[in-house]
């Protein structure tokens, strides 16, 4: 299968490393991931977030159905609003390589 058509990638698409310890099994430090800013997340997405102060970590976009979208890690247990005034940008990961 063509690369084109299993990511469908556009010019603001990269590739980051994720040194990310917060997700567990999910995603395992160095694993490859390819991120696509321009789409947005949504429930049970995995995805980065990065804070204001540059530091950034891999989370699962989470919801209840009736509160704002969270983002959930572990190692140790947490959730935040994905709207919470720290987070400069969600970045959706499209493809996980490990």
């Amino acid at each position: 299968m063509p690369i084109d058509e299993l990511l469908n990638p556009s010019e603001g698409c990269f590739f980051v490393r994720n040194f990310s310890q917060r997700l567990g099994f999910l995603m395992r430090p160095g694993s490859l991931a390819y991120v696509d800013p321009l789409t947005p997340v949504a429930m049970r997405d995995i995805s980065f977030f990065v804070r204001h102060d540059g530091s950034a970590d891999a989370a699962v976009v989470i919801s209840d159905g009736i509160g704002p979208l969270m983002l959930k890690m572990y190692h140790p247990e947490e959730e935040i609003p994905i709207d919470n005034h720290a987070i400069a940008a969600v970045l959706r990961i499209r493809m996980l390589i490990t």
